[in-house]
């Protein structure tokens, strides 16, 4: 009895270490691609500043301009994120889905 608890308190350690570990690198990930897009930035509005036009620069750098801006916030910072802006057009709608639910 005694040698089951712990064998089942292991193996929950065990995989809260992986999803720790999966988390960590996915921050990681994150950081990197923040930091990818910073300097991005960085480099774009430097060339900006040097008196190259934004559509040159941003051609040349093999970005949009739309994603600059998107990659800009209000306050001028590197924007978070945000995923996708709208559900896809395939996903059901609540209504659609509560009347599938089964009563």
């Amino acid at each position: 009895m005694q040698d089951e608890r712990q064998k089942a308190v292991q193996k929950q350690q065990r995989e809260a270490r992986k999803t720790i570990k999966k988390l960590k690198s996915e921050v990681c990930r994150e950081d990197r691609a923040l930091a990818e897009t910073t300097s991005l930035l960085e480099l774009f509005y430097d060339a900006v500043a040097g008196g190259a036009a934004r559509c040159k620069a941003a051609r040349l750098m093999d970005i949009s301009e739309r994603t600059l801006k998107r990659w800009r916030d209000t306050d001028g910072q590197v924007a978070k994120d945000g995923g996708p802006r709208r559900n896809a057009s395939n996903n059901p709608t609540n209504s659609r889905r509560l009347r599938s639910w089964p009563f």
